[in-house]
Order: C-alpha cells, then sequence, then structure tokens
C-alpha cells in the first residue's frame, strides 16, 4: 500500500471514529436513529475504503510501466526531444537520482502527469525540453514541436500552477564522448525562484555559463561550437520559444543547458544557419543512437523536493487530522451548550409552573406538577451522584445550581388532610315502623327531629336514607318493605324541610348488610334499621 494510500485510510478511520464519539455520546439522537446513524457512518466508511483500495489496484494496473523499487520521493522530470531522430529515446529511465519520462506529444505529456500525480500525490518536479539543432532538418517542424510542448506546459500550469519547474536544453554538437555523460553547462535558476523570460537566459548565457559540477571546458573547439549553438537558439529558436499568435504566453524558464552530442549534419538547421553566418562549418557525423540527460544537474533542479515532499505530505495528513479532532469538537461544544440550555429551561419552566400555580388550583394539576418536580431532581441527583454525561459536559454543566431551589419547591408540598368520614345517623326502625309496615308511627318525629337539625345544619350535603331488615321471611319481601320504610323517612324530611326531594337519595338494602349475625332476637332487632348518611362534598375543580 503506498503512504498516499495508507494516509488516506488513516484519515478515514480517525473521521469515522470521531463521527461515532459524536453520534454515541454527544447527539442528541433517539436510540433508533441514533444507531442507524452509526449504520450509515460505517457503510459509508466501507464504501469509501473499498473504492480507494480498489481504485490503488487500478493505479496499480494504470501505472504498470513503472520500474520496480522506484521510491515516490525520487524527483520525477518529464522531457520531450525536439530533433529528427531514427533512434527513439528510452520513455522510462531511471539512472538512481531521478526517472525520466519521455513524452512523445502534448496528450501524452498530460497523461503522465497525472498518472505521477496519482501514484504518489504530487506532480512532476520538472519539465525539459531538449534540442538537437544539429540533427534536425527542417526549422517548421521544430517550431511546431516547441508550439506542441508550450501548450502542453499551459495545460500542466493551469492544472498544477507553478509547481512544475520548466527547463531548456540545448545539444552542441561533438565527436564521440569519452565518459558515459557529458559535462552539461547553463545558466540556472533555484526552483523556488520565480522563472525567467527566456530571452533573458538566453543572453545571460552568451556572455557566462555557470558550469554544472563544476567541470571546465576541455577545448576551445567546444566552446565555439557552444557559442555557436545559443546564438542558433537566439535567432532561431527564440521566437518559437516567445510567439504570441498561438495565443500562449511567451515560455519562462528556469534554466537553459547545454551538453555535447555526438552526431551531426550539414544539412541540418544549425549546419545551414552557420554557412550562412560563414561560421563554424558543420562535419557529417554519425549519431551514436544515445541522448544523454543532464543527470548530473538533479540536485540543482530539484534540491527540496526529496525529503521535504514527503514531511509535507505527512504534516499536511496530520494538520488534516487536527482538523477534523477541532471540528468535532467545536460540534460536542455546541450540542454540550444547547444540550444544558435546554435542561435549564425546562426545570427552570417547571419550577416557574409550581411557583405559579394559584392556590385553588385541584390537587391532581399540583401532584401532576410535583412528579415532574420530583423527575427533574432524580436526573440532576443521578448526574452529581454518577457524572455528567460527555453531551452535557465539556465544562458546560449547570445543573447542579437548580438541585436545591427543586429540594425546597418539593418540600413545600404539604398534602391535604383526608375528607371527613360521612356523618352516618342509624335509627332503630321499631321506633319508627310498626312490624312489617312501611308507615311513620305517629310518634315517629321525635326519633327523626335530632336528623332533621343534621340535615339542615348542612344543606350543601346530599343525604342518602337506606332502609335494612333481618332475614325474617322473603329476601324480596324484605328489600322491597327496606326501599318503602326509606322512601318514607325521606318523605317527612321533605314535608319538615325546605328541601327538595332530589336532594334525597333512597335504597332499600333489605337483610344484605346486616351489622351483626341474625343469631338471635337481640341482633335481628340491630339489624332493622335506617341509616341517614351525610354525604361529603365533592372536591372542586
Amino acid at each position: 500500500m503506498s503512504n498516499r494510500r495508507l494516509r488516506f485510510v488513516l484519515l478515514s478511520c480517525w473521521a469515522a471514529l470521531l463521527g461515532l464519539g459524536l453520534l454515541l455520546f454527544c447527539l442528541p439522537l433517539g436510540g433508533w436513529l441514533r444507531w442507524g446513524m452509526v449504520a450509515l457512518l460505517l457503510a459509508v466508511l466501507l464504501l469509501a475504503l473499498w473504492w480507494r483500495l480498489g481504485r490503488g489496484e487500478l493505479d496499480g494496473e494504470r501505472l504498470a510501466w513503472l520500474p520496480v523499487g522506484v521510491d515516490p520521493a525520487t524527483p520525477v522530470i518529464l522531457w520531450r526531444l525536439a530533433a529528427s531522430a531514427d533512434t527513439a529515446p528510452v520513455a522510462v529511465l531511471h539512472d538512481g537520482q531521478a526517472l525520466w519520462l519521455y513524452a512523445a506529444d502534448g496528450d501524452q505529456l498530460q497523461a503522465l502527469a497525472e498518472d505521477i500525480t496519482h501514484w504518489r500525490g504530487r506532480p512532476p518536479e520538472a519539465a525539459l525540453l531538449l534540442v538537437a539543432p544539429a540533427l534536425c532538418q527542417q526549422l517548421g517542424a521544430l517550431h511546431g514541436e516547441v508550439a506542441a510542448w508550450r501548450y502542453g506546459l499551459q495545460l500542466l500550469r493551469q492544472r498544477y500552477g507553478k509547481r512544475i519547474s520548466h527547463w531548456l536544453g540545448l545539444y552542441v554538437p561533438g565527436q564521440q564522448l569519452e565518459a558515459a555523460s557529458p559535462a552539461w553547462r547553463g545558466v540556472l535558476y533555484h526552483p523556488d525562484q520565480p522563472a525567467q523570460p527566456a530571452a533573458a537566459l538566453l543572453e545571460r548565457a552568451m556572455t557566462r555559463l555557470d558550469l554544472a559540477g563544476r567541470a571546465a571546458v576541455a577545448d576551445v573547439a567546444g566552446e565555439m561550437r557552444t557559442q555557436l549553438v545559443l546564438r542558433w537558439a537566439q535567432t532561431q529558436l527564440l521566437p518559437a520559444l516567445c510567439d504570441l499568435s498561438r495565443g500562449l504566453p511567451a515560455m519562462r524558464l528556469h534554466g537553459v543547458l547545454c551538453g555535447e552530442l555526438p552526431g551531426q549534419m550539414t544539412s541540418s538547421v544549425l549546419g545551414q544557419w552557420s554557412q550562412q553566418q560563414a561560421t563554424l562549418q558543420l562535419k557529417n557525423i554519425a549519431h551514436a543512437g544515445r541522448w544523454p540527460l543532464p543527470a548530473a544537474l538533479v540536485p540543482l533542479l530539484v534540491p527540496l523536493l526529496v525529503q521535504p515532499q514527503r514531511l509535507v505530505a505527512g504534516w499536511r495528513s496530520l494538520l488534516h487530522a487536527i482538523q477534523l479532532a477541532a471540528l468535532a469538537l467545536v460540534i460536542a461544544l455546541a450540542c454540550s451548550y444547547l444540550g444544558n440550555r435546554q435542561l435549564l429551561q425546562r426545570v427552570a419552566a417547571d419550577l416557574a409552573s409550581w411557583q405559579q400555580l394559584p392556590a385553588q388550583a385541584g390537587s391532581a394539576e399540583r401532584l401532576a406538577v410535583l412528579a415532574q418536580l420530583r423527575a427533574d431532581r432524580a436526573l440532576l441527583s443521578g448526574y452529581a451522584r454518577d457524572g455528567v454525561p460527555l453531551r452535557l459536559g465539556w465544562g458546560l454543566y449547570r445543573g447542579q445550581q437548580l438541585l436545591q431551589p427543586l429540594e425546597r419547591a418539593i418540600a413545600s408540598w404539604h398534602p391535604p388532610a383526608p375528607p371527613a368520614p360521612p356523618v352516618v345517623i342509624a335509627l332503630d326502625s321499631l321506633s319508627l315502623f310498626d312490624s312489617g309496615s312501611a308507615r311513620l308511627k305517629p310518634d315517629a318525629g321525635r326519633a327523626l327531629v335530632g336528623a332533621l337539625l343534621a340535615i339542615s345544619a348542612h344543606p350543601d350535603k346530599r343525604v342518602l336514607i337506606a332502609g335494612h331488615s333481618d332475614n325474617t321471611g322473603n329476601s324480596a319481601a324484605n328489600q322491597r318493605l327496606s326501599e318503602a320504610r326509606a322512601g318514607a323517612v325521606r318523605d317527612w324530611f321533605v314535608a319538615m324541610s325546605k328541601l327538595p326531594s332530589s336532594h334525597f337519595g333512597i335504597q332499600g338494602y333489605g337483610d344484605s348488610r346486616p351489622l351483626v349475625p341474625n343469631d338471635s332476637p337481640q341482633n335481628k332487632a340491630r339489624n332493622r334499621r335506617v341509616e341517614i348518611t351525610l354525604l361529603p362534598d365533592e372536591p372542586a375543580h
């Protein structure tokens, strides 16, 4: 797994872990909604990992041309040869210092830059155009290749900005090389510095050459050929580098390099131009089929892009992880603030409802508010005893300040006194009625007057008159007799008071509710009775 994919996996898992923490401990979500969001988050994580790792396998197939074991921190240089050559350059060359990728046209230039960016997370470090004027036979074709290269560089600049430095290399015609790689000389600017106009660099190269690797010029003829190539570039190549007719900006470079290449032709654009200028005449020397590259200049081309880039990528991933953690912390603090505010507002509203409850409020309403206060107290006491949950924590919890007001409000509740038992007046049936009769005796009023005084003293109380008998005779007859006696007593009360008959209720129980067992004449006498009950007042609503 590449470092880039590893960073993606670690960041994705870190983001998922933070999301799980928020869902499980911070966000105020219900049970099914919370677990549904957790399942969705895990599904998104697995989908992202599957997509990224699957894309990595596709990238592996796409980058099958890469040499085995190439370090992603190796500098990558895209280069193009503008020359008429029978021998094609090596497409991929890894010399141990840099990875040289040959771009045959503009489309391949874009594709290579995109592949390298997918592979290691950053674009190539440099783009190098090499020109061999001693081997090119048509100046128009050379200008067309330069224009195509400039167009490709413009597309790279639009996508990657100025992170890819641009270089120009000129092959100087020479004899057979003794060394494996020629000495390259040039005018160089650090890649971190702004690129310079091509015209200014060529002019400076004409007056002073910076020797790469501090190598020295061995012969005067070689110096003359170098000056010849630079003068040719100023007059013949520079117009193609600065042509604005195609809508492209003038080419800006970080350096111009000159290196010796064995092989030259008198019919080349350089040979024809030198004949017109009556300067150094070229000879026909066969090209050796090898295109030396300025490998010795790699430390100067990309001095800060080997190890620092890896460090920058690591620090960028760490910065992303810190940003994700900061975002999660902000969300957790916001949830804690909102949750604490809602808790305080709810408890304060319950306390206000209790304090504003009118004195005449019914017991049911008072008990409902009291139950809510007790629930609030239980909740806050649990937080004080077991700890505040994370969704209310982070130093924002203020619920403890409401515990004492809740205790005082609950302690102020005094349950109402139980209602007084109903007043029951029991009268002996023998003092009111003859045996088996429902007609009041003439002197029954002396027994009923006491009950009448009690009823008159409580005109707001309803009166229930119930007749009872012993178990002598038929139960149905006893029930009818007891109800008739209750009705006779009610009629007497209505006649003797100003209360309507609806104020009284009658009921005949017969022998169904004896006070004592009907096992003796004395007990049977006690069970034959008329009970007058003053019903308690109904509660106000």
